[in-house]
């Protein structure tokens, strides 16, 4: 989800910084101006591509069928494994919410190239602050929803089935997701 620049994650805050900045390239004049719009045009472009080219390795990766019998015995990564993963997720998600800090940083280190003054870091920060509590309220409302799911769900015996395999009951290894059906 980060890596396709949705929100609340950090790859979101990054894609915002560039869109903020081509946005602002708007208001100069002559190259700038059309660079600006080339910026905002492709990095639409880029989004939309992202999000369908994760999309498709996802429905590949967790619509499939195993194949080869070998698979079938393929078990969970050990917790050392999860537990790095859910240590980079944890960050992902922490610049998401909380962005000011490394916007802060970032702005910091750019003053070795003074290419924006203090005027505009200050007039930017508090957008900071709003794109942070719009964050945490997605995410607050995301944990809501997945609770009262998790409520309504409790105790009751959900059966366990293939993959979706459009119309057919025993999918073959022949009938798998792969780039070109996708």
């Amino acid at each position: 989800i980060s890596i396709s620049g949705m929100p609340p994650f950090n790859g979101f805050i990054s894609e915002f910084l560039i869109y903020y900045g081509a946005f602002y390239g708007l208001s100069l004049t002559g190259i700038s101006f059309i660079f600006s719009a080339l910026v905002i045009v492709s990095l639409a472009l880029i989004g939309g591509l992202a999000a369908a080219c994760f999309s498709k390795v996802v429905g590949i990766v967790f619509l499939g069928e195993p194949r080869d019998a070998s698979l079938l015995k393929a078990t969970e990564a050990g917790g050392s494994m999860v537990l790095v993963q859910l240590v980079l997720a944890g960050a992902c998600l922490l610049i998401g919410i909380w962005p000011e800090y490394p916007v802060q940083a970032a702005f910091q280190a750019s003053r070795v190239v003074p290419l924006i003054s203090e005027f505009e870091v200050t007039q930017f920060m508090p957008l900071m602050v709003n794109v942070s509590r719009t964050a945490a309220l997605f995410l607050f409302i995301l944990l809501l929803l997945a609770g009262i799911r998790k409520l309504l769900y409790a105790g009751k015996d959900c059966p366990q089935a293939g993959t979706w395999g459009c119309g057919f009951t025993q999918p073959t290894v022949r009938m798998q997701y792969t780039g070109t059906s996708y």
